[in-house]
Order: structure tokens, then C-alpha cells, then sequence
């Protein structure tokens, strides 16, 4: 009996032993798979933190770069619009000129072509007052208010330029 005790204590504890190696190998794989998330946690934020850094990066370029077309841009723009202004302002200076010229030719008439030429004169030189008014409007004005401002004085001067070759071509008649 003392041997089958014996026995029975030696099956016991290797049962104790065996049934706590499996639990050991149990604890081992959980703590190696929590020590594994973990590991994968931290090179995830790591990645995403150099992710988001690259991304800050590219992003203050591209504004950078944005700025810089719409500075060049503006600065192409602002080029434009002063060769424009400054040929505008020529071909408007051109008139003082040419009305003189017109002055000097009608001295001689008289009668009804006299109060005719007076009468086309009058409305050409309102007509190059209001396309002066346009111009100087023109000079003030930028972005969305130049492109409607622009059209105006440009149809002024085309009215400008039609109502002087009307009036230069009666002189030929």
C-alpha cells in the first residue's frame, strides 16, 4: 500500500510538473504574442509619426511653390498691365496731336462745313475726355475690376479712333 501511495504521490507530481510545463509554454506564447503587438504598436507609430512629418514637409512645399507661381504670376500680370497702360497712354497722347492737326485743316471752312466740323469736333473731344476718364480708371484698377475696366477703355478708343477717321475722311471728300 505504502508503495501505491508512493506511486500514486511520483504520477502526481509529474502530472503537477507536466500539466504546469504546458501552462508555462501557454504563458510564454501570450506573452510572446503581447510583446510582438506591442513591437508592431511601436513601429506603427514610429512609421506613422514620419509619415505625418514627410507629409508636413510636402505640404509646406507645395505652399511654398504655390506662393511662388502666384507671386510670378502676379509679377507677369503687373509687367502686362504696364505695357499696356503705357502704350494706352501714347496712343491717348497721340490725339492731343492729331486733334491739332484737324484744328489747323478746318480753319478755312466756313458756312455749314464749318458748323459741321464744329460739331464732330465737339463730340471727338468728349469722346477722348471720357476715354481719358476710362484710362485714369483704368490706371486704379486691378484683378477682376482691370479685365471689365480694360474692355471699357477699349471700346472707348475704338469709338475714338472711328469717330477721328470719319471725320479726317470728310476733310478728303
Amino acid at each position: 500500500m505504502r508503495k501505491l501511495i508512493w506511486i500514486g504521490l511520483i504520477v502526481a507530481s509529474m502530472m503537477l510538473v507536466v500539466g504546469c510545463g504546458d501552462k508555462a509554454e501557454e504563458q510564454s506564447a501570450t506573452e510572446k504574442a503581447v510583446e510582438g503587438a506591442k513591437d508592431v504598436a511601436e513601429k506603427t507609430t514610429e512609421m506613422a509619426k514620419d509619415a505625418a512629418e514627410k507629409t508636413g514637409e510636402v505640404a509646406k512645399e507645395v505652399v511654398e511653390e504655390g506662393k511662388e507661381a502666384a507671386s510670378a504670376a502676379m509679377e507677369w500680370s503687373k509687367d502686362k498691365m504696364d505695357e499696356f497702360l503705357g502704350k494706352a497712354g501714347e496712343q491717348l497722347s497721340g490725339f492731343t496731336d492729331k486733334f491739332g492737326d484737324l484744328k489747323a485743316k478746318a480753319e478755312g471752312l466756313t458756312g455749314d462745313a464749318k458748323t459741321k466740323f464744329d460739331e464732330q469736333f465737339t463730340a471727338l473731344t468728349g469722346k477722348k475726355d471720357e476715354a481719358s476718364s476710362a484710362f485714369d480708371t483704368l490706371k486704379e484698377s486691378s484683378g477682376d475690376t482691370w479685365v471689365a475696366a480694360k474692355e471699357k477703355f477699349d471700346t472707348i478708343m475704338t469709338e475714338l479712333v472711328e469717330l477721328y477717321e470719319k471725320i479726317v475722311a470728310s476733310f478728303k471728300e
